[in-house]
């Protein structure tokens, strides 16, 4: 049996990347079968590394920590505990970064039941692979779960108070401002002006960094200090050469300005991530494609 090429997001940032794709090409996974949540809920972040990590019961079990990230299109589980759950192997599948040519091993499961705090999820579609060489800044996370499992819902990472929302609700039209829309089929994005570059970058709540950015993209810029070889990105497959610095002139995200930022760059994927938005609160829309931007 041919592995499914099931179709992720990066998740962990630089822990973790987990889009598949084959010559059949990338497939998302289905939504869920129920979403239940009958008035808002506020959960803690059980992080202090910036990393959005909740508390969530499995099957009722648990709880275990879990990042709830807009990096990811699919929701995925460490092999460790789906065993340990007693998770079905419903068929083979691939992990990887898009384009990847050493996609790891994944197995399809299905999972009866998630609760975080009062919101529950029943009939889950994820998938469950071996994190561990991949979890070594966040060892005691058991997996990522995936914000498009949440449609119909709002979920809003207040990370100056450190919390996550779910309230039901949509979101007002894009405006480029502080409300921004993404593509069918494409994680949570916006476009940044960076020192006149106009960027499309994902709006990745499991990444660790700051601004990131392809090599091609950085060598166009003049830059204060640096930049020089920084820390090894890891994702699920490979590890890359990064390099870091802090930019002359600004990025520009709708209204939001950021005067002569440090940035990383890399032979890969543009990335907006945890050390900028934790002086956000970042509310996301999954089911119209919008998220919101706000800051004191």
């Amino acid at each position: 049996m041919h592995p499914l090429p099931i179709r992720f997001g990066a998740a962990f940032a630089a822990i973790v990347s987990a889009i598949s794709t084959t010559a059949c090409g990338p497939r998302s996974l289905p939504a869920p079968d129920k979403v239940e949540l009958s008035a808002r809920t506020s959960v803690a972040i059980e992080s202090a590394t910036g990393l959005p990590v909740v508390m969530a019961r499995i099957n009722g079990r648990g709880p275990y920590r879990f990042i709830v990230d807009t990096g990811a299109m699919g929701s995925v589980v460490s092999e460790k505990l789906a065993h340990e759950l007693g998770l079905p192997s419903i068929m083979p599948a691939a992990m990887g970064r898009p384009g990847s040519s050493n996609p790891i091993p994944a197995t399809v499961t299905r999972i009866t039941e998630i609760e975080i705090g009062d919101l529950k999820i029943e009939g889950i579609t994820a998938v469950f692979a071996d994190l561990s060489a991949v979890m070594k800044k966040a060892p005691d996370v058991q997996g990522v779960l995936s914000v498009s499992m949440f449609q119909g819902l709002l979920i809003t990472y207040n990370f100056p108070a450190k919390t996550i929302e779910f309230r039901r609700g949509e979101l007002p039209g894009e405006n480029g401002q502080r409300v921004f829309g993404w593509p069918a089929g494409k994680l949570p994005s916006v476009t940044a002006d960076i020192a006149g570059q106009s960027v499309r970058m994902d709006l990745d709540t499991g990444a660790l960094a700051g601004f990131v950015v392809e090599s091609a993209i950085a060598k166009k810029l003049a830059w204060i200090e640096g930049p020089t070889e920084g820390s090894r990105l890891q994702t699920v497959e490979m590890e890359s050469k990064t390099f870091t610095g802090r930019m002359k002139g600004s990025i520009r995200i709708g209204k939001f300005s950021f005067e002569n930022p440090r940035l990383d760059y890399h032979d890969g994927f543009n990335n907006v991530g945890s050390a900028v938005l934790k002086d956000f609160v970042v509310t996301l829309d999954p089911k119209n494609r919008r998220l919101e931007l706000k800051r004191d």
